[in-house]
Parts: C-alpha cells; sequence; structure tokens
C-alpha cells in the first residue's frame, strides 16, 4: 500500500522548504574544484593616509596577488567607518590591478531597514578601513579575510612647494617647502626620513625638522642617491606625505696639491714667511714643519683661508723644512713638495755715547741660543 502524502499546512510546507533550501546552503559547492578549501592570499600594500586636502583620507592597494590553482581573481572589495561603529556597505571594486580612493565622507546603511545617513570625515578623528581579496573557485566566491589600517583624518592639506636638492655641504640635502595655513590651522611639526634609493625599506621613526620652511639634511653619503619623504603635522595630526627621489648628497670636493709653495727667512727673530698658489674647492690650508736634521715631521697646524703664512717660535739661523695642504670639509689634499728655510735672525743692537771723547759704546744682544 502506497505511503500516503502527509496533510501539510502551506505553512508547514513553506518551513520544510526553507529547511531544505538551508541545508542546501551549508554544503559546501566546490563546482568541480578538488581544492575545496583553497586559501586565498590577501592584498598586498595597503595604505590608509592622509589626502590632498583637509578631512580627507586615501585607501590604495597593490596588484591582484597570485590565485592558487583551480582559481581565479574575481574582486578586490573595501569598507571604511569609525572603528567599532558606523561603517560604510561594502564596496567591490572589480580591478585586477592596484587602485586608490579618496574618502571625505562614507554612507552607512541600516541592514534591518535600508535606512542610510551619510558621515563627513571629521579632522581629528581616527577612520578605520578593511580591504579584502574575493575569488572565483569554481562555483564559489572564498575570500582572504580583511586586511584593516587605521588613519587620523587631517587638520589641512599638506605642506606645498616641497623640494629637496644637493646640499652646499658635503653629505647634505637642503629640503624647503611652504607651510599650510588658515584659520584655525596651526603647524606642530615639520618631519623628514630618509634612505638610500637603493635600499628597500623606509627608517620606522621620522627626524624633527626644525626649521619653519627649510632644512638641511647632514650626515649623509657624499655623492649617493637618496629618497626624502616629508611631512607636516597641522593641530598635531599628520598630513599628507610628499616624497622626493634619487636627490644626491653633496660630493666630496676634489682637492689637487698645493703647488707653488715658496719659504723665506721672516722679518723677525725665528720666523719664515710661506706662500703659495690657490687650490680650487679649498676653503682652508695646513702646514706641517720640521728641522732639516730631524727625522719625523711635527704635526699639521692651521695655516687659514688665505694663500699665505708667517711661521714664527722657530729656531734662528736653523734650517727648516715645510709643506703645504688644502682641505675642505671632511676632504683633504695631498701634501705640496718640501721647501726648505733659514729662520730669520736678528740681532739686537744698541748704541750710547762711548766712555772716551768721540767714541760710541755698542751693545750686541743676540737671540737666546745663538753665540756671537
Amino acid at each position: 500500500m502506497p505511503n500516503a502524502i502527509p496533510n501539510l499546512s502551506a505553512r508547514q510546507l513553506i518551513a520544510a522548504a526553507l529547511g531544505a533550501v538551508a541545508f542546501a546552503l551549508i554544503i559546501p559547492s566546490t563546482g568541480g574544484n578538488a581544492n575545496a578549501n583553497p586559501t586565498i592570499p590577501k592584498p598586498v600594500n595597503v595604505q590608509f593616509t592622509p589626502g590632498d586636502a583637509a578631512k580627507t583620507l586615501v585607501v590604495s592597494w597593490g596588484d591582484a596577488p597570485t590565485m592558487p590553482g583551480g582559481c581565479s581573481f574575481n574582486r578586490t572589495s573595501r569598507r571604511v567607518g569609525i572603528p567599532n561603529g558606523h561603517s560604510e556597505d561594502e564596496t567591490d571594486d572589480h580591478s585586477s590591478g592596484a587602485e586608490s580612493h579618496s574618502y571625505t565622507s562614507f554612507t552607512w546603511h541600516d541592514l534591518f531597514s535600508s535606512a542610510s545617513a551619510t558621515y563627513n570625515l571629521a579632522a581629528g578623528t581616527t577612520y578605520e578601513v578593511r580591504v579584502w581579496v574575493y575569488a572565483k573557485c569554481g562555483g564559489s566566491y572564498p575570500n582572504s579575510g580583511a586586511v584593516s589600517r587605521t588613519a587620523v583624518a587631517p587638520h589641512s592639506g599638506p605642506a606645498t612647494n616641497f623640494t629637496a636638492a644637493t646640499g652646499t655641504a658635503t653629505g647634505s640635502i637642503a629640503l624647503s617647502w611652504t607651510n599650510p595655513s588658515g584659520t584655525g590651522i596651526t603647524v606642530t611639526k615639520r618631519e623628514y626620513r630618509a634612505k638610500l634609493s637603493s635600499a628597500s625599506s623606509w627608517p620606522a621613526s621620522w627626524t624633527q625638522a626644525c626649521s619653519s620652511a627649510s632644512y638641511t639634511i647632514t650626515g649623509l653619503t657624499a655623492g649617493s642617491n637618496y629618497d626624502i619623504q616629508f611631512r607636516v603635522q597641522t593641530n598635531s595630526v599628520p598630513t599628507k606625505t610628499l616624497q622626493s627621489v634619487g636627490v644626491t648628497a653633496k660630493s666630496a670636493p676634489t682637492l689637487t696639491a698645493v703647488t707653488g709653495l715658496s719659504a723665506t727667512s721672516g722679518d723677525a727673530n725665528g720666523e719664515v714667511n710661506l706662500s703659495w698658489s690657490a687650490v680650487t674647492n679649498a676653503t682652508s690650508y695646513e702646514y706641517q714643519s720640521k728641522k732639516s736634521t730631524d727625522a719625523s715631521w711635527g704635526s699639521w697646524t692651521t695655516a687659514g683661508t688665505g694663500t699665505s703664512k708667517t711661521v714664527t717660535g722657530l729656531d734662528a739661523l736653523a734650517l727648516y723644512e715645510f709643506k703645504v695642504r688644502a682641505k675642505a670639509s671632511s676632504t683633504t689634499g695631498a701634501a705640496s713638495s718640501k721647501q726648505t728655510a733659514v729662520a730669520q735672525f736678528t740681532p739686537t743692537v744698541a748704541a750710547a755715547t762711548g766712555s772716551t771723547p768721540l767714541s760710541i759704546d755698542v751693545t750686541i744682544t743676540a737671540p737666546q741660543g745663538i753665540t756671537i
């Protein structure tokens, strides 16, 4: 005897149908894909940063990551809002490449009533963005899970007219900019960070630049190329980061050896006059001396910025040897060829009326160490 069909009410029939649908939904569909639970790579290079204007934040991400076998890239999705508060409905960006989107407001939708409200970004408020990747794996669309970033909406746009150029001192780069301004806007900090252009990552910390509209970075490797990032903070909130790449730190100057060195006896006891030809790029000079009978040279002594020097305090009538070299910042040129000179001997002569008629008494006093 055939089974009797139970007499079910319309409500019971609808409930049974919904139960069957729900049961079907919890059974994963692989669409023939052997990889039933693929791991989808998360989006790369996700950034959430201040934009070009006040109360503006920008979210960006890199090219789509490589999908696992049996899957293809479907889309990148993003959502922005206040952490643990209202957030925008998921926005799908059907893109296979890097993208960037600017926010000055977001619209939050009540999922139950479909009511919506627009929230303008507020300066000084922290916002969160979440970005994730969807893949197509057979008949299913698994996602990577979200990458989350937070940022504070700025009070102003960034500094303008930013430049980074080779400085004037060896190993330096000069920065200049125009500070943002406006009603209620106070620049509270100016900061930079630098890395060799060949380096892959930036320093974790920023260095404060103290000047109001210019600053010189020193201590860099002379002649090397650097990438520079710069930003100001207005009302203690960072603005957009500005960047300049491939800026060359001032190279060390090239200094040739001093030529044309001349050494002659001076005008007073124990003096020798030195003179030489100017060296291109030199900012100062040094000399070195020793008695011709000594085996070793004395230390290098500053000779000033000119091309002549009177050396004093030498032993009169002694023969000395001299060398001169040029300097510029931390660079030192090669020494000149040595030149010799005898330190001046000038005795002191005193004359007086003689002790006898028609006579003069003369007294000659030799410098210390000289016997007449």
